[in-house]
Parts: C-alpha cells; sequence; structure tokens
C-alpha cells in the first residue's frame, strides 16, 4: 500500500479521559481506529456526515476487570 502524502494527522487535543485526533482524510481515521481495535480491543462507533465527507470515530477501550475482593484463603486440614 502506498502512503498517501495528503493522508495527515492534523492535531491531537488531550482532553481528561479523552484523546482527540483530527485528520485530513476519512480513511486515515478509519485506520487509525482499526488498530486501536486490533492491540486494544474496546467498542467503535462511526458517525458520518456525507455531505462534507467527515467521520467521527469514537473508540472506548474495554472495562478495566474488577479486582477481587475475596483475596487468598488458607485451607486447613482436617
Amino acid at each position: 500500500m502506498s502512503a498517501n502524502p495528503l493522508e495527515q494527522v492534523m492535531k491531537i487535543i488531550r482532553r481528561r479521559k479523552e484523546l482527540e485526533v483530527q485528520t485530513t482524510n476519512d480513511q486515515l481515521a478509519q485506520r487509525i481506529e482499526r488498530e486501536l481495535v486490533r492491540a486494544n480491543k474496546g467498542k467503535v462507533a462511526y458517525h458520518w456526515a456525507h455531505r462534507d465527507m467527515l467521520v467521527r470515530v469514537a473508540w472506548q477501550g474495554p472495562e478495566p476487570k474488577a479486582k477481587s475482593k475475596a483475596g487468598t484463603r488458607a485451607r486447613s486440614k482436617a
């Protein structure tokens, strides 16, 4: 696959629990999302604005696993 010089990341904005990546091309946004899902799992949602050739890709990482409060128990031999 050849690289398109017009596909670029324009801006990365960090917020508290969010990261916004603005790209020049909708296909680049989709490729970034696919790599996030491949590496980290999670859920993805696409929001298309066809008239403006715009896509918003929202990725949510997997829920952290809850820690067990049960701890380890010693077994006694009776």
